[in-house]
């Protein structure tokens, strides 16, 4: 397969990275053959997946290019590994392609495609994909590219290339509150603004909020929960429908199949949630489709229904690749 010849762009290599809150995951994914550290490898199918800072997007003659941030290889049947070696995914919008690439050497290609004509007006700003067509893994022998788990090298061959890319825009929003603005609180118990129905904290409802990225490759996101009663036990529910009714001393925001997290006690009328993309939640239960989250915990203390425990207010999230 003919190169792209992206190392003409050297010199737009050089433009420093500075932070943004914007983040962008690129996934590239084909059947190859090659070594790692010296061991054959293949034909086998290898994901390479990058994330790079939006802020980064770097303009050239023909489309885009992005820098990232950190990079990983996962090689089927030999394990998943990051890249040591800089690297960077771009679009040729003219030749309606594009690729993953090595960010040093001049930016010389690694695996290009798939080609396709919606690339040609593709500027990374905006989710695209599965896409899948033509495309080639590319052998320049100039140079060694390093991961963690040795000198990767792959064979030029030609193949077919699986690409999509997703900008992670948002953390969510809460839903179904029990500050008034959603379903009644049994016996009319009102958290304060953002909150759940009132508790025995003293200090009003349980607050859940996400923050983060929701992407599954950088996997950042987590839940902060606050104005809960100190040491009692409770759990995230997560599920794919959205509520608003009265249960217990609460509102229940979530219904119809359901997830549920492990069993935790609140420390400091709080606790943190940061792992989903393990079990029980998974990247399989998050990608791609609206998520709803909630803590349904224990507290005796303060109960007018006589059941014995409440929700906080209701989250909500589209996890990315």
């Amino acid at each position: 397969m003919k190169p792209n010849l992206l190392f003409l762009l050297a010199a737009c290599l050089s433009v420093p990275i500075t932070a943004s809150a914007q983040q962008v995951v690129f996934r590239h994914e084909a059947s190859l053959s090659g070594t790692l550290a010296g061991v054959p490898f293949g034909p086998t199918q290898v994901v390479l997946r990058g994330v790079g800072d939006l802020a980064n997007r770097q303009p050239f003659s023909n489309g885009f290019l992005l820098m990232h941030n950190s990079a990983t290889v996962d090689i089927a049947g030999v394990g998943a590994f990051d890249f040591v070696s800089p690297t960077l995914s771009f679009v040729n919008q003219a030749q309606q392609l594009v690729g993953f690439s090595r960010g040093n050497l001049g930016g010389l290609d690694f695996l290009d495609g798939p080609f396709d004509a919606s690339l040609a007006n593709w500027d990374m700003l905006s989710a695209i994909g599965p896409l899948t067509g033509p495309g080639g893994s590319i052998n320049w022998d100039l140079g060694d590219i390093v991961t963690s788990g040795g000198v990767l090298d792959v064979f030029s061959a030609n193949v077919t290339v699986t690409f999509g890319s997703s900008p992670c825009v948002s953390a969510g929003l809460a839903y179904c509150l029990g500050d008034g603005s959603s379903a009644q609180c049994p016996c009319a118990g009102f958290g304060n603004a953002g909150e759940g129905c009132l508790n025995s904290s003293g200090s009003g409802g349980a607050r859940l909020v996400g923050s983060g990225d929701p992407c599954y490759a950088i996997d950042s996101f987590q839940f902060a929960l606050s104005g809960v009663p100190d040491g009692k036990p409770g759990i995230l529910l997560m599920a794919g429908s959205q509520v608003a009714n009265p249960m217990a001393d609460g509102i229940r925001c979530v219904g119809g199949s359901m997830l549920r997290s492990q069993v935790q006690l609140t420390v400091g009328g709080g606790t943190l949630f940061t792992d989903f993309s393990g079990q029980p939640f998974g990247a399989v239960a998050l990608v791609g489709a609206p998520s709803n989250f909630q803590f349904l915990y224990r507290d005796v203390a303060n109960t007018c229904s006589g059941q014995g425990f409440n929700y906080s207010g209701g989250w909500t999230v589209t996890y990315q690749p």
